[in-house]
């Protein structure tokens, strides 16, 4: 009973993440590394100092989008071949020996629903919703092998679930030039802008108590576990995003952001606290046939709470050569959430256009304890009036297939004039 409720616990736990956001679309394609690359509306979002007067975009809805899904352990390839077949004790120990310590997934979706420049001011909306499971490999391992030891213990840091989703409206405007007031002929021009946004809370998930064991010996077995998991359904929050850009050399850009500053989403509407708890005490196997353990749960109303959204700083530089440009971005979260990383990391992009208007995108973004390594792919289309493409990206694999440990693919579409 207590396997095939642990089995229960990580299908459900890892269903309950498919619906989840990441940056804009066209990002994508370069790893994330797009600080310096962003343009238009997409700027409101990663850099409003880009916002200015010689370039105006309309975002339509349905054409600007991207969906991700992706794990830290295990690729298509061995799904596959576990999948709808019976586990043997190599099979199980395959498994156990691709997880390291945890096992990570992640879910996410983001739309563009609109946006629109007016020279250096800006509008937009989008829809994001990001989340993530991370489940213990002793967990796992009790699920697949049994009691091997004696003791398990299972706490918070390897075993919680987060999930956010809500609707932004923002507006901005950048083009500011602010080297004149450091009074210094040697300082290269500075560019700056600013976007505010205001948050409509769609839902939120976030564990708030985990806490279990399973022993087993000469008294007999037992098994406990406590959840409290903690929900939101409707709020309202803010957040802004403060940027700036220079070009020291010529050529060469550089540029800083900062967001999320102020960020957080007040829920007000329905709020409530799910708590699970089970509990077997000195349990022999001649009990087993009976109600050998005790079950809890209960949902209960809670007051207002609010969702904090961490500020997440953005460094930047981008060099342009003939028909290509090269980029890095380092991105550093000051506090782990749904959303962002308390582990900096390294992304890098690169653009090329062989054929006029039509660039070849690839990015390169370097894993950490949080963050898989990816590797990503891009084709766009610079027109007269039109800029549209797509990007794919793999996880922890070279090219997209079934060695990959997750994909993203977005979309893009915009009208320029």
């Amino acid at each position: 009973m207590i396997k095939k409720y642990l089995y229960l616990v990580v299908i459900s736990l890892l269903l309950a993440n498919i619906i989840n956001a990441i940056p804009t679309p066209n990002s994508v394609a370069f790893s994330g590394s797009y600080l310096l690359r962003a343009y238009g509306a997409e700027a409101l979002y990663w850099n409003p100092a880009s916002l200015n007067k010689d370039y105006r975009d309309i975002v339509f809805p349905g054409m600007n989008q991207t969906f991700c899904i992706a794990n830290n352990s295990f690729d298509l390839d061995n799904y596959n071949y576990v999948s709808g077949r019976y586990l043997t004790l190599k099979d199980k120990k395959m498994i156990l020996s691709n997880i390291d310590k945890r096992l990570k997934v992640d879910a996410q979706a983001h739309v563009f629903v609109f946006g629109m420049t007016l020279g250096n001011l800006a509008i937009a909306t989008s829809m994001h919703g990001q989340g993530g499971l991370r489940l213990s490999k002793e967990y796992i391992k009790l699920a697949l092998l049994g009691n091997e030891e004696t003791d398990y213990v299972f706490t918070k840091k390897y075993n919680q679930l987060n999930f956010l989703s809500y609707q932004d409206y923002t507006l901005g405007a950048g083009d500011f030039e602010i080297s004149h007031y450091l009074n210094n002929d040697k300082i290269p021009e500075i560019k700056a802008g600013f976007s505010a946004s205001a948050l409509v809370g769609i839902g939120a998930a976030e564990t708030e108590y985990y806490k279990g064991s399973f022993h087993s010996g000469m008294d007999g077995m037992a098994f406990k576990q406590d959840i409290k998991i903690k929900t939101g359904i409707g709020g309202l929050g803010t957040k802004a995003l403060i940027g700036f850009k220079s070009e020291p050399m010529r050529n060469l850009d550089v540029g800083l952001s900062f967001d999320n500053l102020f960020g957080f989403i007040r829920w007000f509407g329905k709020k409530e606290r799910l708590s699970y708890s089970i509990d077997a005490d000195s349990t022999y196997a001649s009990d087993l046939g009976n109600d050998f353990y005790t079950q809890v749960d209960s949902t209960e109303a809670i007051s207002d709470y609010n969702t904090k959204i961490p500020v997440e700083m953005r460094m930047g530089t981008k060099y342009r050569y003939k028909q290509g440009s090269l980029s890095m971005d380092w991105v550093q979260g000051f506090q782990s959430s749904a959303l962002t990383s308390s582990i900096g990391r390294i992304c890098l992009g690169a653009e090329y256009q062989p054929i006029l208007k039509m660039p070849i995108k690839m990015g390169f973004s370097f894993g950490n304890r949080d963050y898989p390594w990816i590797m990503s792919y891009g084709l766009g289309f610079y027109g007269k009036y039109i800029d549209c493409g797509f990007g794919v990206q793999t996880f922890e694999y070279l090219i997209p297939g079934k060695h990959s440990k997750g994909m993203s693919f977005s979309t893009n579409f915009n009208l320029h004039y």
